[in-house]
C-alpha cells in the first residue's frame, strides 16, 4: 500500500510539474509611475532693476566733478560733459549689478513627474500568453510552462 501511494505521489507530481522554457518576447510595454520631485527654484522680486536712476545721477555728478578738475580752459566744459556722461553710464551699470541678485530667494516646488520604472515583456508559447516584468526590455524571457 505504501508503494502504491508513493507511486501515485510521484506520478502526480510528474504530471503537474512545469517545465522551464525560454521564449521570444513579442512586445515590451513600458511601465510608468507618477513620482513627486522637489526642485529648488530661484524667484526674484521685480524691483525695477532697469531703473538705475540713483546710480546714474551719482555717477554723472561724480564724473562731472572729476571732469571739471581735469579740464582746463575751453576744454574744461567738454571734460565736465564727458565726465558726466561716462560717470552716469558707470553709475548705471554699478547699480544694475548690485540690484541684479537683491530680492532673489529660493523656494522648493513639488512637481509630479512620470518616471519609467520597468517593462512588461510579453511572449507566447503554445497559444498562451506569458509575461515577465523587468527593469529593461528583454528579447527573451524564461517561463514556467504547463
Amino acid at each position: 500500500m505504501k508503494k502504491v501511494a508513493l507511486l501515485l505521489v510521484c506520478a502526480s507530481s510528474f504530471l503537474l510539474a512545469k517545465s522551464t522554457v525560454i521564449i521570444d518576447v513579442d512586445e515590451s510595454r513600458p511601465i510608468y509611475e507618477i513620482k513627486k520631485v522637489v526642485e529648488q527654484v530661484k524667484k526674484c522680486d521685480d524691483n525695477s532693476a532697469t531703473d538705475n536712476i540713483i546710480g546714474t545721477v551719482v555717477g554723472a555728478v561724480g564724473g562731472g566733478v572729476l571732469g571739471n578738475k581735469i579740464g582746463g580752459g575751453t576744454g574744461k566744459t567738454m571734460a565736465t560733459i564727458a565726465g558726466s556722461v561716462l560717470g552716469g553710464y558707470a553709475g548705471n551699470k554699478v547699480e544694475g549689478s548690485i540690484k541684479k541678485d537683491s530680492g532673489c530667494y529660493y523656494v522648493n516646488e513639488t512637481k509630479e513627474q512620470k518616471v519609467l520604472v520597468g517593462y512588461k515583456n510579453i511572449g507566447y508559447y503554445k497559444g498562451k500568453q506569458y509575461s515577465k516584468i523587468t527593469e529593461a526590455k528583454q528579447n527573451k524571457i524564461k517561463i514556467q510552462a504547463d
